[in-house]
């Protein structure tokens, strides 16, 4: 296999500087641009069963850390002195807001149990199908946030706030009859109801924010992202499910994977913001790795005739022309 087909064939692996994967493509040869979409549909399909099968593991062990009652009470009792000592303690303001309005319940109560899967898997399908180049890098950071998280439930088991005794707190899940959150007994029966440090919601949606802000174009977007990680913390405290300090662990969690992606693989995990041209021309630009599909036109030199080898002209439409040219 040629060296263009290599390159054309790992175009959704992440690289220094990334190259535009679709002006690759578009600027191959018909055979290897052939090749290039046939191996990316068998690299979703391993994408697919790499991240499908690590939710699972990372799911089990969390679900097989267990821990005493009396250990994840004592250790709440532990972040409540700290909250109090620091003026954070304030979760009852917004449970007690959240119970007395049951249709702000049920909203929270949905929002909680399945968002944070709707959202987290939509983004990642954009970012391998608009973003290839920076999609392996964040979902790395993806795994090793939950992979430090793990830590967390299994060395500081926690009991949330709507299960701490005589916390005085609403079970908004309990009260309002809500399926499918671990306040379910359905679905609590199958899960670790003490593993609420870090608070993974928070470190998700995080991770979401980061990733939707870093590389969409629509500013509406990136605002909506930036306001789904404090959308998030208000349900996560405002359901009895989560202390201000497990937000901090979970945005702890989010970053640390997102550093120790960067430091072990020694590639950027996003665009430079001083180098991402869409900073300069505005939204309408696209990203790096986003720009349209390159035209090709053949062109011959001044005052020689037209042959049949005559080098392409690649013509980048926005934002990315420079940086091509120069991984070319």
């Amino acid at each position: 296999m040629s060296p263009l087909q290599r390159l054309l064939c790992v175009s959704m692996a992440v690289v220094k500087e990334p190259m535009t994967a679709e002006v690759a493509v578009a600027t191959a040869p018909a055979p290897e641009r052939a090749e290039a979409r046939r191996t990316r549909h068998w690299l979703w399909a391993y994408e697919l069963v790499v991240i499908l099968g690590g939710y699972v593991l990372y799911s089990k062990i969390r679900n097989w850390v267990t821990a005493a009652e009396g250990e994840s009470v004592r250790h709440a009792h532990d972040v409540v002195h700290i909250e109090r000592t620091v003026r954070l303690y304030h979760e009852h303001l917004l449970n007690d807001f959240v119970a007395a309005h049951g249709w702000l319940a049920y909203i929270c109560n949905y929002y909680y149990a399945t968002l944070h899967f709707i959202v987290t898997i939509g983004v990642g399908i954009w970012l391998f199908r608009r973003h290839p180049l920076h999609a392996r890098q964040l979902r790395t950071a993806w795994y090793l946030m939950n992979f430090i998280a793990l830590f967390g439930f299994a060395f500081f088991p926690l009991a949330p706030p709507r299960l701490l005794p005589g916390g005085n707190y609403s079970d908004t899940v309990v009260v309002f009859h809500t399926w499918g959150s671990w306040g379910d007994q359905s679905v609590s029966a199958h899960s670790n109801l003490y593993a609420a440090m870090p608070s993974m919601h928070i470190g998700w949606s995080l991770w979401v924010a980061i990733s939707v802000i870093f590389l969409a174009r629509r500013t509406w977007v990136r605002v909506l992202a930036g306001l789904y990680p404090v959308a998030t913390l208000f349900v996560i405290i405002g359901t009895g499910n989560h202390y201000w300090l497990d937000a901090v662990g979970g945005a702890a969690a989010c970053l640390s994977g997102l550093l120790v992606a960067r430091v072990a693989t020694r590639r950027p995990i996003l665009p430079r913001v001083n180098s991402r041209e869409i900073l300069g021309q505005g939204r309408g630009a696209a990203p790096l790795d986003d720009a349209p599909r390159a035209t090709v036109v053949h062109t011959p030199a001044p005052e020689e005739p037209a042959t049949a080898g005559a080098k392409p002209v690649v013509a980048v439409e926005s934002g990315t022309a420079q940086e091509v040219g120069d991984q070319r």
